[in-house]
């Protein structure tokens, strides 16, 4: 009897550990969104560019505050959020490592502010091109984007990168 109820014990703490463990570690399921992204774009450089930037207006769907830990895609070999700093009139970006997202708030990555620096590109892009981003939040939770690439308009360009 004992020996029946020690692997009765066992199996019971087994499924209960994996079931804790696979909760831990799945991501949301397809169709759940953690943020809504609007204006969605990366900007178009010469070939002779390895990097660029990418922008958006995220907003947290949530009802609770996600830490935004940082992104990565198939068609850079690096991802890095930097933030655009104004001193002695000269620009310089500085890297920022996690960004906190209130629930419901709306934050912009833009040139001459926030933004995903896009760094050593593995492969050519043109105007029209889609870039695959997945976005990377604490807790193991992610969300992928699509972002149009387009020229850039030259309003509020920031020609520091």
């Amino acid at each position: 009897m004992y020996n029946k109820l020690t692997i009765f014990f066992w199996l019971v703490s087994y499924f209960c550990l994996s079931s804790w463990l696979y909760a831990e570690t799945t991501p949301p399921r397809s169709g759940t969104h953690l943020v809504q992204i609007e204006d969605g774009w990366v900007r178009a450089v010469p070939p002779q560019l390895t990097l660029t930037a990418a922008y958006m207006q995220l907003k947290n769907l949530t009802d609770q505050k996600l830490t935004l830990v940082g992104a990565s895609t198939l068609i850079f070999t690096k991802v890095e959020m930097h933030q655009t700093v104004f001193e002695d009139n000269m620009a310089r970006m500085v890297p920022v490592e996690k960004l906190v997202i209130a629930p419901q708030e709306i934050v912009m990555f833009k040139p001459k502010g926030l933004h995903f620096m896009l760094i050593d590109r593995q492969q050519p892009l043109t105007v029209g091109d889609t870039v695959t981003l997945t976005l990377q939040f604490e807790e193991n939770k992610t969300q992928t984007i699509k972002l149009e690439v387009k020229e850039d308009n030259g309003k509020d360009s920031d020609h520091s990168h």
